[in-house]
């Protein structure tokens, strides 16, 4: 029996293997009278499954009758996760519902949250690109990549696999896997992933990398004294959802000047009250994509 172990980490083992359906088991839940199959060489494989717990006790997991040299328990767990990641996404894709996720942006360090199947009409595993093949790419209107996630046991994407998906402005989600203990732990990954290559700060120095609309509008509407004034309003929309910034470039800024927006400072005001206007007209609205 073939088992790993990465620096620290905990022991990796075979802890997940195909039925005969060529359904996914989690060696906790085999049956002893029923035959697996390793994901990663396809072999038969023997389930290990004592029950006795303790000092010196092995958790569940399979072993190979004879070890394949090719097949190994990062190989193994790396497959099991992606495949169990992939069902995730894709049941929540069908049922239209939210992935919530957060992250830090690697270059500005500005804090972000998303709905990662925000602009999803489905997910695939191993899809072929012109200079590489990410784990799962998460596929937009038009049947293109917008976003890639790679799942990382032993080896990181190489350089020239992240300058691909920089130029062609397709977000790289990056996964590290800490033991096989993370095959129950699918949504804590995926909700806090190692990182997001995604920014949609307009003063992060990375901001050309990335595609996303943002919006201004000159609006009419009452301040806070229900005086009738101009204000400027804002909207973000990106491939994770849309946020509704109250700050605004010098170009906004001077854009909605020119309009007949009154600003104090970078803040549009009441020309009458000079109170800050804070509300913004896309609070409350529902964005689908």
């Amino acid at each position: 029996m073939m088992v790993s172990k990465t620096g620290n980490k905990k022991e990796i083992l075979y802890v997940a293997a195909f039925d005969k359906n060529g359904v996914l088991v989690k060696a906790k839940d085999a049956k002893k009278t029923a035959v697996y199959f390793c994901p990663e060489c396809k072999d038969k494989l023997i389930l290990k499954k004592s029950g006795k717990t303790g000092k010196g006790c092995k958790r569940p997991h399979f072993a190979h009758y004879s070890q394949s040299p090719n097949c190994t328990p990062e190989g193994v767990l790396h497959k099991s996760f992606k495949l169990l990641l992939l069902q995730y996404i894709k049941q929540h894709i069908a049922d239209d519902t939210l992935i919530n996720i957060e992250w830090e942006c690697n270059y500005c360090h500005e804090k972000h949250t998303g709905n990662l199947v925000q602009c999803a009409t489905d997910a695939i595993d191993e899809f072929h690109m012109e200079k590489c093949r990410a784990d799962i790419a998460l596929l937009g209107q038009e049947g293109k990549p917008y976003a890639v996630i790679e799942i990382i046991v032993t080896h990181k994407p190489e350089e020239a696999t992240i300058e691909f998906y920089k130029n062609n402005k397709i977000s790289l989600i990056q996964i590290e896997l800490d033991s096989d203990d993370d095959l129950d732990n699918i949504e804590a990954k995926i909700v806090k992933p190692t990182s997001i290559d995604y920014c949609f700060n307009y003063k992060c120095p990375n901001i050309g990398n990335y595609a996303f609309q943002r919006d201004i509008k000159v609006i009419v509407k009452n301040c806070g004294h229900f005086h009738q004034m101009l204000s400027l309003e804002a909207g973000i929309f990106h491939n994770f959802g849309a946020i509704f910034p109250t700050d605004f470039t010098d170009e906004e800024i001077e854009f909605a000047k020119s309009k007949g927006v009154i600003f104090e400072g970078r803040k549009v005001i009441c020309p009458r009250c000079k109170s800050i206007s804070r509300r913004n007209m896309y609070r409350g609205r529902k964005f689908r994509f």
